[in-house]
C-alpha cells in the first residue's frame, strides 16, 4: 500500500523535482527508464511514490499543477502523467486538459482519494484519461497501470512516426509518378512522332531519314536505361546482400571510372581530367557493385555540368581509407540541397520544366551501394563552382599486414 504516515519534517529535500539532481537524471537516462510525472499537493505521497517506483521508472514530481505545466512548456517529455484530482490552485481535470494539449502522446492517469463519479466520467470522456486509480492504491496495481501506460505511450509515438512516414511516402509516390510520367512521355513522344512521320511521308531524303532513325534509337536507348535504373532500384537491397566482397586494387576502380567517364564527357563536349595519384592500396568490395555506384555518380557529374565544363577524378589514401573524388564544374548544390540529395526522386534541378532529365535516383542508389560495401558517400560544393562527390572505402589489410611487427 502507498505510505502516507511519514512525518513531514525534511520531506521537501527528499522530493526530487525534474529540474534538480542532474546526476540522478543521467543515471535514469543510462538505464532508459520511462519518465513518469506525478502531480500531487501532498508531499508525503510524492516521497512514497518515488521510493517505491524509482527502480522501475524515472520518477519526477511536481506539488502543484502550475509547476507541472511549466515543465511541459519547457519541453520536458513524459511517458505518463499521474495527477491528483483535487488540488488547491488548479484541479486535476483542468490540469490534465492543458497537459493533453501540450503533450498529445503522453498517457494521462488520475490517482486520487476523492470518490467523485462525475469527475471520473469527465476524466475519461472529456480528457481521455487512461486509468482512474483510487488512493490507497496497491503497489502492484499501480506498477501494472504504469507499465500499461508506457506501452500505450510507445504505441502513440509509433503511430505518430508512422503517420509522418506515410505522409512522406505519399509525397515520394506523387513525386515518382510525376517524374516517371514526364520521363516516359518525352522519349515516347519522340519515337511516336518521328515513326508516324516516316510512316506517312512519301518523300524523305536520306539525311532526314538518318537523323530521325538516330533520334528514335537514342530515345529507345534512353527508355531502356530508365527501365534498367528502376529495376536496379527495386533490386538494390537484394543485390547488395548477394554481393561478394573481394580485395580490389583501388587503382582498378579509378581506371574503371575513367573508362566510363571519358566517352560520356566527349559526347557532352566536357573536358576530362585524371589527376596524378599514388594509391597502391586494396579495398574490400564487390567489383560490380562499385562499378554501378561510380557510374551513377559520374552520370550526375556529366548531366548537371555546364557547357564546356569539366569532370575530374582523383584519389588518395590516409592509410585507413581510400578516397575517390569525382568533381564537376556544373550547377552545384546548396548545403540544403546536399542534405536532400540522397532523397529518392529528388533533383537539384527540379520541376517538369527542368533542363536535365532523369528519375532522380542516381545518388540514392550510389549511396546505398557504397554503404553496403562498408564505405560512405559525401558531397561538398567546390569553391569555384560545381560539386565534389567523395567515396571513402576502408583499406583492406591482409593478415600479415594487420599483425604488429616484432623484432
Amino acid at each position: 500500500m502507498l505510505e502516507q504516515s511519514k512525518p513531514t519534517e525534511n520531506i521537501q529535500a527528499e522530493v526530487v523535482f525534474s529540474h534538480n539532481s542532474e546526476a540522478e537524471h543521467d543515471n535514469y537516462a543510462e538505464k532508459q527508464l520511462a519518465p513518469i510525472l506525478f502531480v500531487d499537493d501532498e508531499l508525503r505521497v510524492l516521497v512514497s511514490l518515488k521510493r517505491k517506483l524509482r527502480k522501475q521508472f524515472q520518477i519526477e514530481c511536481a506539488d502543484n499543477a502550475e509547476e507541472a505545466l511549466s515543465q511541459l512548456k519547457s519541453g520536458a517529455q513524459y511517458a505518463a502523467i499521474v495527477s491528483d484530482l483535487r488540488m488547491p490552485s488548479m484541479g486535476g481535470i483542468a490540469f490534465l486538459r492543458q497537459a493533453r494539449a501540450l503533450a498529445p502522446e503522453t498517457v494521462l492517469l488520475i490517482l486520487t482519494g476523492a470518490e467523485d463519479h462525475n469527475a471520473a466520467l469527465d476524466a475519461v470522456n472529456d480528457v481521455g484519461v487512461f486509468k482512474y486509480l483510487q488512493k490507497p492504491c496497491p503497489d502492484d496495481a499501480l506498477r501494472h497501470a504504469l507499465m500499461q501506460a508506457c506501452a500505450c505511450y510507445r504505441k502513440n509515438l509509433y503511430r505518430r512516426v508512422t503517420d509522418r512516414d506515410l505522409k512522406h511516402l505519399d509525397e515520394m509516390k506523387s513525386n515518382f509518378l510525376a517524374t516517371v510520367n514526364h520521363e516516359l512521355r518525352t522519349p515516347l513522344n519522340h519515337i511516336i512522332g518521328m515513326s508516324e512521320y516516316l510512316l506517312y511521308e512519301n518523300k524523305i531524303d536520306p539525311s532526314t531519314l538518318k537523323t530521325f532513325l538516330r533520334n528514335i534509337a537514342e530515345s529507345g536507348h534512353g527508355l531502356r536505361k530508365m527501365i534498367e535504373t528502376l529495376l536496379q532500384l527495386a533490386n538494390a537491397q537484394k543485390e547488395s546482400k548477394s554481393a561478394v566482397a573481394t580485395p580490389v586494387l583501388a587503382a582498378d576502380l579509378i581506371s574503371m571510372a575513367a573508362t566510363y567517364a571519358v566517352p560520356l564527357c566527349e559526347a557532352q563536349d566536357l573536358a576530362f581530367g585524371l589527376r596524378p595519384m599514388h594509391v597502391n592500396a586494396h579495398v574490400l568490395a564487390d567489383y560490380g557493385v562499385m562499378d554501378s555506384a561510380l557510374q551513377h555518380i559520374i552520370d550526375n557529374a556529366v548531366k548537371f555540368n555546364e557547357a564546356k565544363g569539366r569532370v575530374d577524378i582523383d584519389a588518395d589514401t590516409d592509410g585507413k581509407s581510400v578516397f575517390i573524388r569525382i568533381s564537376d564544374s556544373g550547377i552545384g548544390m546548396s548545403p540544403k540541397d546536399i542534405q536532400q540529395a540522397a532523397e529518392i526522386f529528388w533533383q537539384a534541378d527540379s520541376g517538369l520544366a527542368r533542363r536535365h532529365g532523369g528519375l532522380g535516383v542516381g545518388l540514392t542508389l550510389a549511396r546505398g551501394l557504397i554503404e553496403s560495401q562498408g564505405g560512405r558517400l559525401t558531397m561538398e560544393t567546390n569553391p569555384s563552382g560545381g560539386l565534389t562527390a567523395t567515396i571513402a572505402l576502408p583499406v583492406f589489410l591482409s593478415v600479415s599486414e594487420s599483425q604488429p611487427k616484432t623484432f
